[in-house]
């Protein structure tokens, strides 16, 4: 499919038509621009969208994708909706991504559409990306306040008006890799996700981020969220950290209320302060290379102090080698045990468990995968190394 272009903040392109198949690609959204200087009373709805591709004849069409709409308005009021949609492709063609909405303005405090607001990707073999929705209040000072209605992306070279930032209930803000973005504060909805793409940035002061319930937040590879206070993730909310890089924390961790922490292998997370898994929370370690024979890695947490209530559990279960992987793998055809502290076992038929490995004194290899038979051999665990300068307090697991 075709690749992302134009601005998030003044959208200004049309749609991309789709590719053809026995009959011509779904043609593309066009380009809106309203400048208003009273009041726009939105009860109905503004749109741009892409039109559908085909599934006729013997080679599918696919989708358009979603216009622009930009809006400059004094006032902005009202429950309708604003939509740059992609269009669907055919059953074996691909869909139109969603196009860009930017709704500027200085008051919005009578309109209600935020979450109706949405440029949506089309469906198809592959659904189309969704594309971008901001609406921006230009009024504030030093910049604007920018609320994420469906889906956000701040790219790279581009200035940065925003003071503080939105996420309403199950929106998306992704910031591009490499870019670094400095907010006043940032409040995250219910079922909101923030990631922070490779070697992004984000800084917020202290006490100025909130997060509500089954929110995501995802830290890619070498990106870093620079919060100078404790962070506590909670209300069922699932925070990831990527593979292969080292992060530190200046202050307490807290996971609580059925929340989740992944930290992804190959990997360190250095807590300066305690790190605390309550209230039937998990913390997850998981693993890198687990596909080869060798080269297998976990990751290692250090912290002050740590807490495990019971309930809660840290663990890399099922996270080492896959089937038939590793370096004490078993033979498939009814599939021989993996090894590693010990021989894994052998089958009924003379096929063999895998061979031991590693080190009693410092363990830190991933186990190894059960061989194959007519289903897939058993995973290997993972590996943790915990790392506390001073007390841990264990009345869940590890």
């Amino acid at each position: 499919g075709g690749a992302p272009y134009g601005s998030e903040l003044q959208p200004v392109d049309l749609g991309s038509g789709g590719g053809s198949g026995s009959t011509s690609g779904g043609i593309g959204g066009g380009a809106i621009r309203l400048e208003i200087a009273g009041t726009l009373d939105l009860e109905g709805s503004i749109s741009a969208n892409g039109s559908n591709g085909s599934s006729s004849g013997s080679a599918d069409s696919g989708g358009g994708s979603g216009g622009s709409i930009w809006v400059t308005t004094a006032s902005l009021s009202g429950a309708g909706a604003f939509r740059a949609n992609g269009g669907f492709g055919g059953s074996n063609a691909g869909g139109g991504a969603g196009g860009r909405i930017a709704v500027e303005y200085t008051d919005a405090s009578g309109y209600t559409g935020f979450g109706v607001s949405v440029a949506d990707g089309g469906g198809g073999h592959q659904g189309g990306e969704d594309g971008t929705v901001g609406f921006l209040d230009i009024d504030a000072p030093g910049g604007g306040d920018l609320t994420v209605a469906h889906h956000y992306l701040i790219p790279s070279g581009m200035g940065l008006p925003y003071n503080s930032v939105v996420v309403e209930a199950g929106a998306v803000l992704e910031i591009e890799a490499g870019v670094s973005v400095s907010l006043q504060s940032l409040e995250l909805k219910d079922a909101a996700r923030l990631r922070l793409r490779d070697g992004a940035q984000l800084s917020l002061p202290a006490g100025m981020f909130t997060d509500a319930n089954n929110v995501r937040i995802e830290i890619d590879s070498n990106a870093v969220l620079d919060y100078p206070d404790n962070l506590v993730i909670d209300g069922g909310s699932t925070f990831v950290y990527g593979a292969n890089t080292v992060y530190a924390l200046p202050f307490d961790l807290t996971i609580d209320e059925s929340s989740t922490l992944e930290i992804g292998g190959g990997g360190e997370l250095n807590i300066t302060g305690d790190l605390e898994v309550l209230g039937a929370s998990t913390v997850l370690v998981r693993a890198i290379n687990r596909g080869g024979s060798s080269g297998g890695a976990g990751s290692t947490i250090r912290a002050a102090n740590v807490t495990v209530e019971s309930g809660s559990v840290v663990h890399a279960n099922a996270q080492g080698y896959t089937a038939s992987n590793g370096p004490g793998q078993g033979q498939d055809s009814h599939g021989g045990g993996g090894g590693y502290g010990g021989f894994g076992g052998n089958t009924s038929n003379g096929r063999l468990g895998g061979a031991p490995y590693g080190s009693e004194l410092q363990p830190v290899d991933l186990g190894s995968g059960g061989g194959s038979g007519s289903t897939s051999g058993g995973i290997g665990g993972g590996a943790i190394r915990l790392e506390i300068a001073g007390t841990l307090d264990l009345e869940g697991s590890i």
